[in-house]
């Protein structure tokens, strides 16, 4: 009986994860140009000092974790979380994308990002994860958290 339900429950799930008329690996690609789009303007906006911009690639009710933060909720203190970190000397934002995986109206991106400042000047580099979701606007960043890799004060 429990392995009937376990092969039940296999075929259920493979069988609700396909879409349709659509092989999964061209809509997990159109998903990632996309998401590479979006990440090509936040790295424009960094480079031009726009916060504004920066706001406008998350979903309304978003959140943005920055490290050592609490939670930035929604496109106003998200637009304020931004315009902190370049009015701090932020002035190129590199990102790469390791993975995205996408079902219906969301995706998932894991990736690293690499922050300089004024004359090429190494400020940060890390590693992030964004939840996406499908809008009325395109894909928007939806839950985003980060972290650095370079160490935190003093090493023994």
């Amino acid at each position: 009986m429990k392995k009937m339900l376990m092969l039940l429950v296999a075929v259920t799930v493979v069988g609700c994860s396909g879409t349709q008329g659509e092989d999964a690996t061209d809509i997990d690609s159109d998903v990632a140009a996309a998401i590479a789009d979006i990440n090509r303007q936040f790295m424009d906006c960094v480079s031009q000092g726009d916060a504004d911009l920066c706001a406008s690639l998350f979903t309304e009710d978003a959140l943005y974790g920055a490290p050592n933060l609490p939670f930035a909720q929604g496109r106003a203190a998200i637009r304020d979380a931004w315009e902190k970190e370049i009015e701090a000397g932020m002035k190129s934002l590199r990102l790469m994308t390791d993975e995205v995986g996408s079902f219906e109206d969301t995706a998932h991106e894991v990736g690293r990002y690499v922050v300089e400042g004024s004359d090429d000047v190494h400020l940060d580099h890390g590693k992030y994860i964004v939840l996406w979701k499908r809008t009325s606007e395109g894909w928007r960043a939806h839950r985003e958290v980060f972290n650095s890799d370079m160490a935190s004060g003093p090493q023994d």
